[in-house]
C-alpha cells in the first residue's frame, strides 16, 4: 500500500474543465505547486479520510475557479499559498493546521468546516474539541491573518452538521457570516466568547437546532 503520494514537479491543469487530484488510501502532500490555468476551472485536492499538506513554498491555485481541499487532517507547512480568486474556497477537514506564514485568499466565499458531519468546531479560542479555528486565523492587530483575502462571505460549519460549534473566544469577521450546524446541531455562544461583524449591518446568520448562551439558556433557531 501507498502512505503518501507527492509530487516531483509541478502540475499545471489546463483544460476548461479543471480537475481533481485525490488520494483514496494514503496522504497527499502537495510538496510542489497545483494550479489550474483556464479561467474559472475548478480545483478539488482530497485525501478523504486520510491527511494533506501543503508544503513548504507550494502554491494551490486557481484562475478564478472554485477551488476545494478535502482531508480528514489539513496541514500547512512554511510558506504557502492557497488562493482561489473570485472562485468560492472550501476548506474541509476535521484538524486543521496552518503555519502562520500561509496565507489564504479569494473574493468569493470561504467555507471552512469538518470533514465529519458530527464534527464539533471551536471558533475564536481554538481550545476545544473538534475542529480548533483560532481567532489569528480571521483576526490580527498586527499583520496579516492566514485567512487574509477580501473574502465576500465566511461560512463555518456543514450543510449537515450535527455537532457543536463553540465559540469560545473573541473572533471579528469584515464580510456577512454564517455558523451553521443545522441537522440537531448547537451554536453555543460560551462565557469566554465574543463574537463581532464590522459590516454595515452586522451580518451574522445561525443555522442550528438550538442556540445556547454561556447561561445555558436555549434560544430558537428562528431567532
Amino acid at each position: 500500500a501507498i502512505d503518501t503520494v507527492g509530487f516531483t514537479q509541478g502540475i499545471t491543469l489546463t483544460g476548461s474543465q479543471g480537475g481533481t487530484i485525490s488520494v483514496t488510501n494514503g496522504n497527499l502532500n502537495v510538496n510542489k505547486t497545483v494550479q489550474t490555468s483556464a479561467s474559472s476551472a475548478p480545483l478539488t485536492l482530497s485525501a478523504a479520510g486520510n491527511s494533506l499538506t501543503v508544503a513548504d513554498s507550494a502554491n494551490v491555485t486557481t484562475n478564478n475557479g472554485a477551488l476545494t481541499i478535502t482531508a480528514a487532517n489539513l496541514t500547512t507547512t512554511g510558506t504557502t499559498s492557497i488562493a482561489s480568486g473570485t472562485g468560492s474556497l472550501t476548506l474541509t477537514a476535521d484538524t486543521m493546521s496552518f503555519s502562520p506564514t500561509t496565507s489564504v485568499t479569494g473574493t468569493s466565499g470561504l467555507t471552512v468546516q469538518p470533514y465529519s458531519a458530527s464534527g464539533n468546531i471551536a471558533l475564536g479560542g481554538g481550545t476545544g474539541s473538534g475542529l480548533n479555528l483560532a481567532r489569528d486565523l480571521f483576526t490580527l492587530t498586527e499583520g496579516t491573518p492566514v485567512f487574509n483575502g477580501a473574502f465576500s462571505s465566511y461560512t463555518i460549519g456543514r450543510v449537515n452538521g450535527s455537532g457543536t460549534l463553540t465559540i469560545d473566544g473573541t473572533v471579528s469577521f469584515a464580510a456577512p457570516l454564517t455558523l451553521r450546524s443545522p441537522s440537531g446541531g448547537t451554536v453555543l455562544l460560551a462565557a469566554t466568547g465574543n463574537l463581532d461583524n464590522t459590516t454595515t449591518n452586522k451580518n451574522i446568520t445561525i443555522q442550528a437546532a438550538t442556540f445556547k448562551t454561556a447561561s445555558n439558556v436555549d434560544v430558537p433557531e428562528s431567532l
